[in-house]
């Protein structure tokens, strides 16, 4: 487990930092040593960077000695389990944006194989907490609009 995770964060985070995902991880250095040395990580905290809200969001993952044939524990600010956060993203939003019935049945956790890796959740956290805030400004415009006109508008097609 721990040379795997090792090889993973040397290969995908240079330096802890991932371009791709727009992320970087606290401590990196501290958690490569420790992996060196044969000790447990620990929680290992991740921070994505969302430009387009001008949001941060800290992901902790935390490491059981399965891994990585059992995923890791996802949190989400510290105190959102990373399922729970995802089942109460607006459903008609995940069917018309990416085709899905559920996004918590098509989740990397719930199909975990031992190819999956750190980055393979970081690439589908940053991407459902996109699709949750901007949910959560459909939610808002569809109260703004209900206020304003009295009716229903399809204002989710222009966010």
């Amino acid at each position: 487990m721990r040379t795997r995770l090792k090889n993973e964060l040397i290969k995908h985070w240079h330096d802890g930092i991932n371009l791709t995902n727009n992320a970087f991880i606290e401590n990196y250095e501290d958690i490569i040593n420790r992996l060196e040395s044969h000790f447990d990580p620990g929680p290992i905290n991740i921070h994505i960077i969302n430009d387009e809200f001008d949001k941060v969001f800290l992901i902790t993952l935390e490491f059981n000695d399965n891994y990585p044939f059992k995923p890791p524990t996802v949190m989400v600010n510290t105190t959102y389990n990373y399922k729970r956060l995802i089942v109460n993203i607006n459903n008609t939003l995940v069917k018309k944006t990416l085709g899905l019935e559920c996004l918590c049945c098509s989740s990397i956790l719930c199909k975990w194989a031992p190819s999956y890796n750190i980055s393979n959740i970081i690439d589908e956290i940053s991407l459902n907490l996109h699709l949750k805030l901007r949910s959560s400004s459909i939610n808002v415009a569809h109260l703004f609009t209900m206020n304003v006109f009295g009716h229903y508008l399809p204002i989710e097609e222009f966010l």
